[in-house]
């Protein structure tokens, strides 16, 4: 198998390097933004604030992947919303999710680097079908 995008590939191993071996500025932030994905700490009292913009990757099931990723990670959806007319994004759909660890404490370095990791993976297979689909059959 051959890799057809480089560039796309170094930015991952990237990424990884960095969740790996973080320095200690990154041990501390509280909003992590990676491509489309952003999670905050500060927005709200209680909840670690994910926002997600999909713009042209939307697709039919998007939200079923996200949601069922988030969940896939341990982390509990207090409460979501979507829009398709928000000021502050791009096109498609707008996601936010009210989230939380099990045990109700915010997300620290090691769980938003993962879920940043793994919803921009999810967002930018732009499938036309939910992950699981496929196990259905």
């Amino acid at each position: 198998n051959k890799v057809e995008d480089t560039r796309a590939l170094g930015e991952r191993i990237t990424q990884f390097v960095q969740h790996c071996f973080p320095d200690e500025e990154a041990l501390k932030a509280q909003k992590f933004t990676e491509g489309r994905v952003v999670i905050d700490n500060e927005e709200d009292e209680n909840f670690t604030v994910i926002s997600i913009d999909s713009e042209e990757k939307d697709s039919p099931g998007l939200l079923l992947s996200i949601a069922s990723t988030i969940a896939a990670l341990g982390i509990t959806i207090d409460s979501a919303s979507v829009c398709t007319e928000c000021q502050h994004f791009t096109g498609g759909r707008y996601f936010r999710f009210h989230v939380c660890k099990i045990g109700g404490k915010k997300l620290d370095y090691v769980d938003a680097s993962g879920a940043l990791f793994t919803l921009n993976l999810i967002i930018e297979s732009n499938r036309n079908d939910p992950i699981h689909l496929n196990r259905l059959h």
